[in-house]
């Protein structure tokens, strides 16, 4: 999905992050309580200030800040649409509330919520080293949440795994939701290129020093 989002012209989707803007999303929340202590206006009291805190002027710097995170490298003249693809939403026991606030920060934000059979899912990538059961569980009752959360706003899309690599109805519905131009060559490349979980380049080179080693002996 990632590769297929970058494939439409003048749109840049990132990659994971370790989920950093919950953390962002959890300052927030830290602002909006603070602002219910009464009022403390002088010095000498441990609240002093805090009504002050300004959630407004908070989001439209962090509006900013991640655009500029994100775009990093690229000409900002060409990019139309930017975000990031995450995993890291099991886990999150506000989501409903963190997903709205994701709509604060990104401008016209649009959900995609990529889904795949359980079965593949507990043998690929970093599942695998999990209890089968327990992750079976644990992202069924993510698809719930996606679900319900996709029935209440307007701005989500839904599909499975399977739909985007057999170039299903689905797959161009997807398009139709971002308003992007539906390319078939772009996808079968697009497809053609491995994409997924991998070891890191360190990882690499030690295993290529070892079957150096195995094959010297």
């Amino acid at each position: 999905m990632q590769g297929i989002l970058n494939s439409i012209e003048g749109c840049l989707i990132r990659g994971e992050n370790y989920n950093f803007i919950y953390d962002i999303f959890n300052s927030y929340k830290c602002i909006l309580r603070s602002k219910k202590i009464v009022k403390q206006p002088y010095p000498n009291n441990s609240w002093y200030g805090a009504y002050l805190l300004n959630e407004e002027i908070f989001i439209e710097n962090i509006k900013v800040l991640l655009k500029k995170l994100l775009i990093a490298d690229k000409d900002e003249s060409n990019i139309i649409a930017y975000g990031f693809k995450e995993i890291r939403y099991a886990k999150i026991p506000d989501l409903f509330d963190y997903l709205d606030f994701l709509k604060l920060v990104f401008p016209n934000v649009a959900f995609i919520f990529n889904t795949r059979r359980l079965e593949d899912v507990v043998k690929s990538g970093w599942w695998v080293n999990h209890n089968t059961e327990k992750t079976k569980s644990i992202l069924s009752d993510l698809e719930e949440k996606f679900r319900i959360y996709n029935s209440r706003t307007q701005n989500c899309f839904s599909i499975d795994y399977n739909e985007v690599i057999q170039k299903s109805e689905n797959l161009l519905g997807l398009y139709d939701f971002l308003g992007a131009e539906y390319n078939s060559e772009k996808i079968d490349q697009v497809l053609k290129t491995l994409h997924g979980y991998s070891p890191t380049q360190a990882r690499l080179k030690m295993f290529g020093r070892r079957i150096n080693k195995s094959d010297a002996n």
